[in-house]
């Protein structure tokens, strides 16, 4: 049986304006955030660079599901040392906005559906990083392109540092992010589920036998 992946549509006015003379030297995940999107490797990857890079910060917006992730993940920021460079919790609700100030977006989830917050962050063009075992990230997240697939913590450090060195990377993969995402507006959704319902409403089944009857999705299509 043929098998149509739609996806969701996803907010296209805004963009980051200038990708090398504007910089906020701020990485972002911005995400409802329980035990499977990987908030404590996200903390871990930026600790281990973050001294040599003193004027950079991580922001890390969105619920945590259960409350008591937060203050886990608090303690975590505080033995790291990072509590004045390192923020959580924040609940925002100009998403866009907050994503386009951002230099660039590590989304450290281990699964996913269909991530709204990973296709937000690469709609205004922010390159991103996420691990490469992840599904749905490793999908929207096409490596070396729009951003950087990784094995493990210490290679998202590693990737995080590149992208802080590399303004000039952080504005071609920012530029494909974006370009990529114009397929994910909402007149493109639309008619993708248009062109779908339609194309079923023509599909008129003519002949049933016993092996129909078995396998429902063998059928005659009247031409």
């Amino acid at each position: 049986t043929p098998v149509v992946v739609i996806g969701n549509p996803v907010q296209q006015d805004i963009r980051k304006k200038d990708y090398l003379t504007f910089s906020n030297k701020k990485i972002i995940f911005l995400s409802r955030t329980d035990v499977s999107k990987g908030t404590d490797a996200l903390i871990e990857a930026f600790s281990a660079i973050a001294d040599k890079y003193k004027d950079w910060t991580l922001e890390i917006y969105g619920q945590c599901e259960p409350p008591h992730l937060l203050k886990d993940y608090q303690n975590l920021i505080k033995y790291k040392k990072m509590s004045s460079r390192i923020k959580i919790g924040m609940v925002v609700k100009n998403t866009a906005e907050i994503l386009a100030s951002a230099d660039f977006c590590v989304f450290p989830s281990y699964c996913e559906a269909f991530s709204l917050g990973l296709s937000e962050a690469l709609s205004v063009g922010l390159p991103c990083i996420g691990f490469a075992k992840a599904a749905s990230v490793n999908e929207m997240i096409i490596d070396n392109q729009n951003g950087f697939l990784v094995k493990d913590v210490r290679e998202m450090s590693a990737k995080i540092e590149y992208l802080i060195n590399f303004p000039e990377e952080r504005e071609r993969m920012g530029l494909n992010a974006a370009q990529r995402f114009h397929d994910y507006s909402a007149e493109k959704i639309n008619r993708q589920w248009l062109d779908l319902i339609d194309d079923l409403i023509c599909r008129r089944p003519i002949k049933e036998n016993i092996s129909n009857v078995l396998k429902p999705d063998v059928f005659t299509i009247d031409e």
